[in-house]
């Protein structure tokens, strides 16, 4: 009787597994948010193409950016996106930006600017 328990038991539990799995993939990870750190108030945070200083500046971060949404890493860089503002900045200018239920979101068009120069984002299109 024993030898037959065991089967069965690993049977069940694979079942479970197997019908569990659906609900899983269906949990999708928030991305982490960021807000800018170690920014004087009269400066900006460059963001780049490129994952280092010399890669071209695509636009910038205000100081009081937050709710910008990480995308990746390299090496101490942080791939973001913060309103059609996409690109590379160094980490040490980042910082979890932890919900504060009693600020309202701003937005995106505050916070990020294109670089001087740079062609602006194209408009967004309207979803049929």
């Amino acid at each position: 009787m024993r030898r037959g328990l065991l089967p069965a038991l690993a049977a069940a539990l694979v079942a479970i597994v197997i019908a569990a799995m659906p609900a899983l993939a269906q949990q999708k990870q928030e991305p982490p948010r960021y807000k800018v750190v170690n920014v004087a108030a009269d400066d900006v945070l460059n963001v780049r193409a490129q994952p280092n200083a010399e890669a071209e500046i695509l636009g910038r971060l205000r100081p009081n950016a937050g709710g910008i949404i990480g995308l990746g890493f390299r090496d101490r860089w942080i791939r973001i996106r913060s309103g059609p503002l996409e690109g590379w900045v160094n980490g040490r200018y980042l910082a979890p930006d932890l919900p504060d239920p009693n600020r309202p979101p701003p937005a995106a068009a505050e916070l990020a600017q294109p670089a001087p120069g740079a062609a602006p984002a194209p408009a967004p299109q309207a979803q049929p």
